[in-house]
């Protein structure tokens, strides 16, 4: 009976290896599928919140993802990239209220993230995180914080990623509180332009400092209107008030304000982008005067003086 016995013997070790064999693959597969769950549902509360940044909970969807990616174990990498992309957006959404949020408050709490995102990030990825970083001290710098160097940012980002959109931007967008540095503000500006990307928010640091300065930046912000009209992008209401309000309204009844702004564009390109910026139907009661001349004078001097004297005669 010696030899059947050993059969035996070794046919129910078999057996139970493979029985705990099964269970531990069942075992395996189980924690697997609870991993893979747990990081669905982190990753799901991570888009909520992303979502909240992008409509305006900053500070709020911020806090959430930063608790999200300290869950996360292992670390999850997109919950890290949508912490860091609600950081930048924050920074270049980030507005100051007098009394209430200032400038230095909200980038302490944003700067912390993009400085963790570069212990690891490259390339775009680098160079992005470093713009913001620059973004931010100039901010402060507009609050009068001193010995800031935002342009040193900048310089790294480029040299991450030499046509870096923000980097170029942003430098431009400093370059205009500068005496002087328009010519350099519109060269990085239309670099940053020639990606084809982000342009929305180029358009907007081009016309939020132009709009309100000098002569020359404000021949210029035409000059950005014009081309805005000619690829048909999208003018944001802010921006269309501010050209009105300091641009076409008062100011533009002064005969030698008006030609000298004026020239920035030729006659009939101003006429076509200043009927583009502001269509009858956009423009409120309050404004009607004064939109009416605005469109008489520069159908006048666009060459067509018939429109342009019935429009003066009925006002």
């Amino acid at each position: 009976w010696g030899p059947p016995l050993a059969v035996a013997a070794a046919l129910l070790a078999a057996c139970g290896l493979a029985l705990w064999g099964y269970q531990h693959h069942r075992q395996t597969q189980a924690e697997a599928q609870a991993r893979a769950q747990a990081e669905a549902r982190l990753l799901a509360q991570g888009t909520a919140a992303r979502e909240l940044c992008f409509s305006g909970g900053h500070a709020v969807a911020l806090g959430q993802l930063s608790e999200l990616s300290r869950r996360a174990v292992p670390a999850l990498a997109r919950l890290d990239e949508m912490l860091e992309e609600c950081a930048m957006f924050w920074l270049r959404d980030m507005r100051a209220t007098a009394g209430k949020f200032s400038f230095a408050e909200q980038v302490a709490q944003a700067q912390p993230v993009l400085l963790a995102g570069l212990a690891v990030a490259t390339g775009k990825r680098a160079a992005d995180l470093r713009a913001h970083l620059g973004w931010g001290e100039y901010l402060r710098s507009r609050e009068g914080a001193q010995g800031l160097d935002p342009v040193s940012h900048w310089k790294r980002a480029l040299d991450d990623e030499a046509d870096n959109v923000y980097a170029q931007a942003m430098w431009a967008r400093w370059l205009l509180d500068r005496r002087g540095g328009l010519a350099e503000a519109r060269e990085r500006f239309a670099k940053a332009l020639g990606r084809g990307t982000h342009t929305l928010f180029v358009r907007g640091l081009q016309l939020g400092g132009t709009v309100t300065g000098n002569e020359d930046e404000q021949a210029y912000a035409l000059t950005v209107l014009d081309s805005m009209r000619r690829n048909r992008e999208i003018l944001l209401e802010v921006h269309r008030d501010r050209l009105w309000r300091h641009i076409f309204s008062q100011r533009f009844l002064d005969d030698a304000y008006r030609e000298r702004v004026a020239a920035a564009l030729p006659p009939g390109d101003l006429l076509l982008s200043f009927q583009w910026a502001f269509p009858p139907a956009t423009v409120p009661e309050d404004r009607r005067l004064a939109w009416r001349f605005a469109l008489a004078a520069l159908q006048a001097r666009a060459g067509e003086p018939a429109a342009a004297r019935a429009g003066l005669a009925a006002l």
